[in-house]
Parts: C-alpha cells; sequence; structure tokens
C-alpha cells in the first residue's frame, strides 16, 4: 500500500518537475569555440544559463564555481586561451559563467585546413614492423676516393640508382607509416584504437556526461571547411554515437563561403557531412553566404562584420536551444534542452538531417507599454530576409519550420498567429509533412531587455553549401589536384569518390523533396 501511494503520488506530480534533462555541448575548433561563446553569450543575456541546465557545479575549485556543462577542443592554444579570458557580467551584472579549465583541450599545432589530417589525428596507427630486408645487415662499403665521388651528386649516382633493378629497390625501402596509410584508407583508421588525445576528449566529455542529472543528448558545434573543424569534429560524432548509442546527437555545421575560405575546403566539406550525416540525429547547418546574405537585406548597405555574423548566429542557436515552456514564475526545475523537438522539427525523416538556421535578436530600448507590438512588428520586417541568399526566380519550398522566440514580452495569440502566417509565406511552406510550422514563444525574464529569435527549416535550398562543394570537389579530384595531401594521411582517391557519392545522395534528396 505504501508502494501504491508513493506511485500515486508521484504521478500527479508535475513532469517538468520531476525529469530534468542535460545536454552535454562540445565546441570543436576556432570556428566551433566562436559560435559557441557567442551562443552562450545571447543564453546569458536573456538569463536562461542558470535556468535551463546550461550549468553545473565545478568539483575541482575549492569555491564551487559554476560552469559551463561543454567540452571545447581546438588544437591550436591561442584560441581556447582566448576563450578562457573572456568572463565580464552579463546584463543584470552578475559575473559571467565561465568555461572549466579542466574541460578545455589542445594541442601544440593546428591540423593544416586538412581533413584527413585531423580525422587521422584521433586514431592510432601502429607503425608497421621492418621487413626483413630492413633487418639484413648491409654489407660494409668501401669510400671512395674523394676526387671519385660526384659533385653535388653528379650524374654517376643517379646512373647507378637507375641501373638498380626495380625488386631491389622496392625490397630495401622500409614501409613506413605514410605508405600503410595510403595502403589502408579511412575505413582501416575507424577500426584503429583512438589517439591520446582522442581518449582525454571522450574522458571529459564521459565526465560531463556523468555530472548530468538525466542526460538526454549531445550537441556538437564544428566547422566543415577547417582541419580541426571537419576532421576531428566528425571523429568525434562518431566516438560520441559509439559510446552513448541511446543518447541523441545534434551538431551544428557552419559551412564555408563559396568564394573560397581555404583551397580545400571543397574536399573537407565533403568528407566531414558524408560522416556526420551518417552518425548525427540531425544537423543544423549555418551557412556563412545565406547568414552574410541575410545580414546585408536588413543593414541597408552598412559593411557586415564576422563579430555581427558571430552574434546571430550565436542568438539563432541560443532562441533554439532554450527551453519553450520555460518560464522563471513557473517552473521550479530545470527542463532542459529540448533536443526531440528539435530533432523531429531538423530531421523528419532518416534521408533529410540537414536544416537552414537563422537567427534574429534586438535589444528593447523603451519601456514595457507596447514593446510586444513592437519586436512583433519587428520579426515581421525580418522574416522576408530568410529567402534573400535564394538565386532570383528560385522558389524553395520548405517542409518543415520552427520559429522560437524568447525574451521579456509576453505575445498575444493574435501576434503568435500573424507571426506564424508571416513565417509560413517567407519559407514558402508547403505541408507535406508537416500541417503548419511550429511558432513557439516563452518568456524568460522580466529583468532582461535582450530578445532573440531562431528559425529553423528544411527547404531544396538547404544543402547548397553542399552542392557547391560536391560540383568544385569532383572538378577538382578530376585533375588531381591537393590529392597527395589527403593521401598522406589515409584519404585516397576511393575515400573521396565515396564521399561524393553520399553526398550526391543527400543533394539528390532534397531536391526531390523540393520539387514534390
Amino acid at each position: 500500500r505504501g508502494l501504491q501511494k508513493l506511485a500515486s503520488f508521484l504521478c500527479d506530480l508535475p513532469l517538468q518537475i520531476l525529469i530534468i534533462m542535460d545536454t552535454v555541448f562540445i565546441l570543436v575548433g576556432q570556428g566551433g569555440c566562436s559560435l559557441g561563446n557567442a551562443m552562450f553569450s545571447a543564453l546569458s543575456d536573456i538569463s536562461c544559463l542558470r535556468t535551463s541546465g546550461f550549468l553545473r557545479t565545478c568539483a575541482h575549485t575549492a569555491t564551487a564555481d559554476e560552469h559551463l556543462r561543454c567540452v571545447i577542443i581546438d588544437t591550436e592554444k591561442k584560441v581556447v586561451r582566448a576563450l578562457n579570458r573572456k568572463s565580464g557580467v552579463d546584463k543584470r551584472g552578475r559575473p559571467r559563467p565561465t568555461f572549466c579549465s579542466h574541460s578545455i583541450i589542445s594541442d601544440a599545432a593546428g591540423r593544416g585546413a586538412n581533413f584527413a589530417f585531423g580525422y587521422s589525428s584521433a586514431f592510432t596507427r601502429p607503425t608497421p614492423p621492418p621487413t626483413s630486408a630492413a633487418l639484413r645487415p648491409k654489407p660494409p662499403t668501401t669510400a671512395a676516393p674523394r676526387h671519385a665521388q660526384p659533385l653535388h651528386g653528379g650524374h654517376a649516382g643517379r646512373i647507378r640508382s637507375a641501373q638498380r633493378a626495380p625488386s631491389e629497390v622496392e625490397e630495401q625501402e622500409p614501409r613506413t607509416q605514410v605508405t600503410v596509410a595510403r595502403e589502408e584508407g579511412l575505413a582501416a583508421l575507424c577500426t584503429s584504437e583512438p589517439s591520446a588525445m582522442c581518449e582525454h576528449i571522450m574522458e571529459r566529455v564521459r565526465h560531463e556526461a556523468e555530472s548530468c542529472d538525466c542526460l538526454l543528448g549531445f550537441v556538437l558545434v564544428h566547422s566543415l571547411a577547417g582541419g580541426t573543424g571537419s576532421g576531428l569534429g566528425a571523429a568525434l560524432v562518431e566516438c560520441v554515437r559509439t559510446a552513448f548509442p541511446l543518447a541523441l546527437v545534434q551538431v551544428v555545421s557552419i559551412a564555408p563561403h563559396a568564394s573560397g575560405e581555404s583551397p580545400l575546403q571543397h574536399y573537407n566539406v565533403s568528407l566531414s557531412a558524408a560522416r556526420v550525416a551518417a552518425a548525427a540525429d540531425a544537423v543544423m547547418l549555418v551557412s556563412n553566404d545565406a547568414l552574410l546574405s541575410r545580414l546585408q537585406h536588413r543593414s541597408d548597405g552598412a559593411s557586415v562584420t564576422l563579430a555581427h555574423m558571430n552574434r546571430v548566429a550565436g542568438a539563432a542557436l541560443a532562441a533554439l536551444f532554450t527551453p519553450a515552456s520555460h518560464s522563471i514564475a513557473a517552473c521550479t526545475a530545470s527542463r532542459g534542452v529540448d533536443l526531440p523537438s528539435l530533432v523531429s522539427q531538423c530531421s523528419p525523416t532518416i534521408t533529410l538531417r540537414f536544416s537552414d538556421t537563422a537567427g534574429w535578436t534586438r535589444a528593447r530600448v523603451g519601456g514595457p507599454a507596447g514593446s510586444s507590438s513592437t519586436v512583433a512588428s519587428e520579426m515581421e520586417h525580418w522574416l522576408p530576409s530568410l529567402a534573400a541568399h535564394h538565386d532570383t526566380g528560385q522558389r524553395a519550398t520548405a517542409w518543415s519550420g520552427l520559429l522560437a522566440v524568447h525574451g521579456p514580452d509576453a505575445f498575444s495569440a493574435d501576434m503568435c498567429t500573424r507571426l506564424e502566417t508571416r513565417f509560413a509565406k517567407a519559407i514558402h511552406f508547403s505541408p507535406i509533412l508537416f500541417d503548419r510550422p511550429v511558432v513557439q514563444h516563452s518568456v524568460t525574464s522580466r529583468d532582461t531587455t535582450v530578445t532573440v529569435a531562431g528559425a529553423l527549416y528544411a527547404d531544396s535550398c538547404t544543402v547548397r553549401p553542399l552542392h557547391t562543394a560536391l560540383h568544385r570537389g569532383r572538378a577538382m579530384l578530376s585533375s588531381g589536384a591537393f590529392v597527395h595531401w589527403y593521401e598522406r594521411y589515409g584519404c585516397g582517391r576511393d575515400d573521396l569518390e565515396n564521399a561524393f557519392e553520399r553526398v550526391g545522395v543527400i543533394v539528390d534528396a532534397y531536391r526531390e523533396m523540393g520539387s514534390n
């Protein structure tokens, strides 16, 4: 009877008081660290860090300070050092939570904007044993007279090397680690043991996961163009999926400018996107070209800086990752990031895992009176810019959409309906999978003056950065450009062609979905 009474009592309690869902954030590479830092700054501005499960108490300090629940990885120390110095205070005058120093991992040097270099650094490849010819003692040689030795290598040395039998040359040349990497390819790396750096990273990830009351999933932020973000980021997504098979894995991928940030970016984007799409549950694309076009559409000719782009993209992630049902007055326990809703909106089917993101933020200047209508009016002017990056004459069809707004102002039902209608019109919504786009709004805190909004939608133009990388990457591979830089770390032509084929399947699926 006592157990029955306890069970009935627990069933009567609100669900949000019983369940505390926590999410671990993983920031990889310079782009991922910069965007993640902008996201946490936006969350601090709307006062959602301490009430939405983004913080944990650090056990390594005597004062039990609060730190962000995330792991930061970059192979260049200057990036993580700059992040660790950014503290300051939030809008309410309280000190901003910082990153735990034990969860910041760096290396001695970068990964050279090479996917293969970054991916192979997550695994260990034992040096192959020397061949029998290498172990055979060499016969003693007598030094030739000085006058008989050719100057600067001469022609005699090259002639003797050319006259040597090919089998003798191959037998005496030991199979080095680079030679084995070229023979095995990327498939052999997945079956090898993780490297010391990867083990250290996964140890910190497991530590953050074990400190959660109820682990819901992981959010990994990385770039598709750099070596650390694309290579090591893709490897970490696979490692997290293997270590936590039941947890949700949400990936935020930054797509580079099509004009070119690196000569290797088209290879990196294709290789990283193919592996991330196979391991993650959903992928949010933050396209630099789309973000720049939207900001230029709203700036009236003013210049757009990189800091402005990071701030807007960070506001979008902050709005999407903040719980929609969050309310300071009504919620007694953190509900955490609602990853299931994001995954269902971002990846409605198995073949459609990518979605586009857009952000908007403003600080309220006037008083409380009439502020909600002002915010809704400004958002109505912002929503048409969602399609600003589309080519003229091309109409992109969206089949899923989510608009999340968080701020101090309460929206009426008429305002939400009006925003929903304008949002559906801006993204050319077609009810293929959902009846209508979802609009979520919540009042975060009356003390803050910052409002953030994030739009998450999937349309036929979502994977345009992948299509560009696929087209230009195939042209580079046909001419053999930069292939030797990847073969050195175990990524050959077969791996590149396989990645292009998998990305091509993704692009065709979105094109076919948009034509229905």
